[in-house]
Order: structure tokens, then C-alpha cells, then sequence
């Protein structure tokens, strides 16, 4: 039996680009947990967790999510029989409340190892991979709508992105509203298409979220991501 013998674990701080403008914060680095789970057999998983903008955004940050593994879950687990991932991650779940991303990466890593060891992708485990390849939005997050705009037709012209997310929510409502009318440019012609994004929380009521969305229905774009806190049903 190839059992855990050693869980690893390290943050990463890789600086962005460009300053990432959050509704309650400014990111000019993304943080990353690397989980490394070395085997008796030699072989060895890697894993990720991750979030944004530390505990202001999510009940995760990458603190905490190298604290749960380290202190919890990764003594639970040593010793355990390392192709039982299903067993190992039931385990975590019983053990440790909440902490999903914790939890994630230690699973991803468990699930890499056991690919390795029978020398086949993890997707095949499952079933076989459904996608071979699939398109990844490009996040416009730099407060200002010239600059969002100049970045957004650069990645069009180098053929590397025609997804757009636009993150709103630090400013007022009417300010943000506007910001999505200007980058209309991007999707008044094909190939480009702009999606815009509303921080959990920012506009706080009901009332708020439905301003917000009619505003951007006006603009021609309606796509939203939980524009209302937890809590508000």
C-alpha cells in the first residue's frame, strides 16, 4: 500500500501586471497555496488554492488556507493509504468545517499523485477529459475606463483573449454604469465579448443590485456574478 507520507505546504505572492481594482481593494499581487503531498513510494501530488483579496472578500484567505492544512488536515491524513482519495477527502469533511479551498487543494494534490502512479491524466480517472481545450475570460481591473479599453484591444490584436470580465462595485452606481457603457466598444463587432461582474455584497440591498441591473441592461450588457450579500436570500 503507497500511503501519505509528508504534506507540504507554501504560499506564493506573484505580482500582477498592473494593479487589480477590487470594490475593497487594490491587488498588486495574487497569492497562491501550493500543496505538495510526497508518497512512500517516491512519488509525489501538487495542488492550489487560492482566493483574492484576503479575508475582506472570502471566508478563505491564503493564510488561513495554509493554516487548516498544516494544523489539521495534513496530520489527519499522514499514513493513510494514498489511493483513497474519496476516503481521504470524507475524512477532511468530517474533521474540518468550512474551508473549502483548504480541503480543494489537498484533494487536487491526492488526485495527481494517484494519476502519476498509474501514468494517466487525472481527467481519465474520471471518465476521460470532456474538453480538450476551452476559452478564458481576461479580467479588465484597472479603474479606468480608457486603460480597460486599450488593455482589452491588445489582447484582441495578440489573439490571446476576446472574453472580457469588467470588475465593478468601487464606485457609485451611475459611475460604474457608465464605465460598461464607454467599453461597449468591445462588443458592438465582432469578435470580442465583455461581460461585466459585481462583487457579493457591493451594492449591499435588494433595491441596489436591481439599480445596478438596469443600468446595464440599458448598456446591452445584463451578465451578473452575486450581486447581493450573504444572507439576502
Amino acid at each position: 500500500m503507497t500511503t501519505i507520507d509528508r504534506i507540504e505546504t507554501m504560499i506564493l505572492d506573484i505580482p500582477t501586471i498592473r494593479g487589480h481594482v477590487l470594490s475593497m481593494a487594490t491587488m498588486r499581487s495574487q497569492s497562491a497555496v501550493l500543496v505538495r503531498i510526497k508518497f512512500s513510494d517516491g512519488s509525489d501530488g501538487i495542488g492550489e488554492g487560492t482566493t483574492i483579496g484576503g479575508l475582506t472578500y472570502g471566508a478563505e484567505s491564503p493564510e488561513s488556507i495554509q493554516s487548516a492544512i498544516d494544523t489539521f488536515i495534513a496530520p489527519a491524513l499522514i499514513g493513510r493509504d494514498g489511493d483513497d482519495v474519496n476516503g481521504a477527502y470524507q475524512l477532511m469533511e468530517k474533521l474540518v468545517r468550512g474551508n473549502r479551498i483548504a480541503k480543494a487543494a489537498v484533494e487536487i494534490a491526492l488526485w495527481d499523485g494517484l494519476g502519476k502512479r498509474l501514468g494517466v491524466p487525472v481527467s481519465q480517472l474520471f471518465g476521460g477529459a470532456v474538453h480538450r481545450k476551452m476559452p478564458v475570460a481576461w479580467t479588465l481591473a484597472s479603474g479606468n475606463s480608457d486603460t480597460d479599453i486599450a488593455e482589452a484591444l491588445e489582447m484582441i490584436e495578440a489573439r490571446r483573449h476576446n472574453i472580457f470580465k469588467l470588475k465593478i462595485g468601487k464606485r457609485a452606481v451611475r459611475d460604474d454604469v457608465a464605465h460598461v457603457a464607454r467599453s461597449r466598444v468591445l462588443w458592438v463587432s465582432p469578435p470580442a465579448f465583455a461581460l461585466t461582474s459585481i462583487r457579493p455584497g457591493r451594492f449591499r440591498t435588494p433595491a441596489g443590485a436591481q439599480g445596478a441591473a438596469r443600468g446595464r441592461l440599458r448598456t446591452g450588457r445584463a451578465t451578473s456574478r452575486g450581486p447581493l450579500s450573504h444572507g439576502d436570500g
